[in-house]
């Protein structure tokens, strides 16, 4: 009997703790579970550029729920969502440049790799005993809105960074022929890195090890705040509208390949580069999938 206690006892502790220690989603159902170190994405092909030139051109929004697995580690970046080469947002390991020499997982959204607006959300060395938790982030602009060079207005769990931008310039209209990619990109994808001191180092984009709900993209501002430190109201499940270009609540079962774009604008998206898996487009639905997706 003792000997099989032992055995269960070391199973157990082998177990990834975030694997029973993630909370479910705010917004109830499913969510895209990445968790675990998997590595691969899921994309959709961006045939009209809806999600890049008239996407950009006038106003949008782009916001998340999220839930981290853990905190990246030094030259470790994660992508959520982005089309490169016009953007990205993801979270990354930053090194404070400034007295304090902290060292931040850094929340951004960054615009063709040198227009950038960032949340500093967790200073490393106070989340060594971090455990999982859901933040809501949403990242917003609009041409009328930055007629003197601001970039964009970031809201992390409905609290403003303000109308700035860190690096001054304007929203571009931009076109690429990349698809748009969620949880990550395709291997040898890079970004920058800020290390401190001023320095940088391109570093390979990963899968984000975490996960993602509700993702909703619309082609207009959809909060009015404007001002650091103002307050917003979030919601927990978002449902489509006219101004809704894509929105994934990640409800499937369990073992999908593909997620349904509940906006009607038919934007489904395929899984890419997982283990056992191979690209998959609309002309390829295979029946099997790696992966989880959590209740």
């Amino acid at each position: 009997m003792k000997r099989y206690c032992f055995i269960i006892a070391i199973i157990l502790l082998s177990l990834p703790l975030y694997a029973i220690a993630i909370p479910p989603s705010p917004a109830g159902g499913n969510a895209l579970d990445l968790s675990g170190g998997k590595q691969g994405y899921y994309y959709v092909e961006d045939i009209n550029n809806s999600f890049d030139d008239k996407l950009l051109k006038h106003a949008f929004t782009i916001e998340f729920w999220f839930c981290p697995a853990r905190v990246t580690k030094p030259g470790e970046a994660w992508n959520i969502i982005g089309k490169m080469p016009v953007y990205e947002i993801g979270l990354v390991y930053c090194a404070d440049c400034d007295v304090f020499k902290k060292e931040w997982l850094s929340l951004r959204y960054l615009l063709d790799r040198a227009m950038y607006r960032h949340y500093n959300m967790w200073d490393i060395s106070a989340k060594e005993n971090y455990e999982p938790e859901w933040h809501h982030f949403a990242v917003q602009a609009s041409v009328y809105d930055n007629l003197e060079g601001e970039i964009a207005t970031l809201f992390l769990d409905g609290v403003s960074s303000g109308l700035s931008g860190s690096q001054g310039g304007k929203i571009l209209s931009i076109d690429s022929d990349e698809p748009l990619c969620v949880g990550g990109f395709p291997t040898g994808t890079k970004t920058v890195i800020w290390t401190g001191e001023g320095q940088t180092v391109d570093a390979d984009i990963k899968t984000f090890d975490g996960l993602i709900d509700e993702l909703r993209i619309s082609n207009v501002a959809r909060y009015d705040s404007k001002f650091p430190g103002e307050i917003i109201e979030v919601q927990s499940r978002f449902e489509p509208d006219k101004y809704t270009v894509a929105l994934w609540h990640f409800d499937e079962e369990i073992g999908s390949l593909q997620y349904k774009d509940s906006s009607g604008n038919g934007h489904t998206l395929f899984a890419s580069g997982f283990d056992n898996t191979t690209s998959v487009n609309q002309k390829q639905m295979l029946p099997v999938l790696w992966g989880n997706i959590r209740k």
